[in-house]
């Protein structure tokens, strides 16, 4: 999982990006956060039963901090990549779905 939030002005932790990918991690992936005063920054390894359930509750745990999810929005577009396809990040060995 990759994750970005951003600190509001009552001090709370909204996600403005959230990035799963499921499998084995990418080549040399490491898990790591940064942090900042108005924002962090994660890469973590989270298993899909804590996921979905985190999705449900609309908040996560990263690195100590509880981050708000935004409701989820329907209609959910995505697009289908083949595998090895050089995206944002490295290329994944799958065939791999991005949803918008």
């Amino acid at each position: 999982m990759r994750l970005a939030a951003v600190r509001q002005a009552d001090g709370e932790l909204s996600a403005c990006l959230l990035e799963l990918v499921s499998g084995a991690p990418p080549p040399g992936w490491e898990p790591a956060t940064w942090e900042y005063p108005e924002v962090i920054f994660s890469a973590f390894h989270q298993p899909g039963s804590q996921m979905a359930e985190c999705l449900r509750e609309g908040t996560i745990q990263a690195d100590g901090h509880t981050v708000h999810l935004p409701e989820l929005q329907t209609p959910v577009q995505w697009e289908r990549h083949q595998s090895g396809r050089v995206g944002t990040y490295q290329p994944l060995e799958l065939p791999d779905r991005e949803l918008r």
